[in-house]
């Protein structure tokens, strides 16, 4: 576990941090963790708390796991897929998870996740999850391995495009403002409550 109090913190350019377990970045409100390093998981990369992370460089995480946001804002800077995506296989595609309170920004970037969906895959009602967005044209593409349902309550907003695909049911509760294109490229899509793409 990290944990970042007071001000402005940095993982440095020269640091690689590894875990065959979860990696845990948690950022106090009004704190900044700004992370030039690579992060390697062999399971889950965790970041809470109600402060800002900045990844400015690529992290990974590898064997169908997990990124999972439960607050603060995650700020993606080093360019396409700053998120590892997996390597393309059945069950071998990173998922991502955000929470309600917490804000994925894109930061006009590509990035391309296996499921994206509410924590513990539960949505029960609108603005139950997170805030995926950008201000800038982003692209945010998923492809879902398994036929399973996946439930999102949170909102994409802002410039971003996206690309869905794979199997299974998407539901999705919120209203979702962004202002990019839909492409939907497999699986079924449903739009419940107050459900907008």
């Amino acid at each position: 576990q990290i944990l970042a109090t007071g001000g402005t913190s940095s993982i440095g350019q020269g640091a690689t941090i590894y875990s065959a377990a979860e990696i845990g970045l948690n950022v106090a409100e009004g704190s900044t963790l700004n992370v030039a390093g690579p992060l390697w998981s062999a399971g889950i990369i965790t970041r809470g708390l109600s402060g800002t992370v900045n990844f400015n460089a690529r992290q990974y995480v590898f064997g169908g796991n997990w990124y999972i946001l439960p607050g603060g804002t995650t700020r993606l800077n080093a360019g396409d897929n700053t998120l590892f995506p997996g390597m393309g296989a059945p069950g071998a595609q990173q998922n991502l998870s955000v929470s309600k309170g917490a804000i994925l920004d894109l930061n006009g970037t590509a990035q391309l996740v296996g499921t994206f969906y509410n924590p513990q895959n539960v949505a029960l009602y609108a603005n139950t999850g997170g805030v995926i967005t950008s201000a800038t044209p982003a692209r945010l593409a998923s492809r879902s391995s398994n036929n399973t349902d996946q439930y999102f309550g949170g909102q994409i907003t802002g410039a971003i495009t996206t690309l869905v695909g794979g199997t299974g049911t998407r539901w999705y509760y919120s209203d979702n403002t962004y202002t990019g294109r839909t492409a939907v490229l497999g699986g079924s899509h449903v739009l419940i409550d107050s459900g907008r793409m």
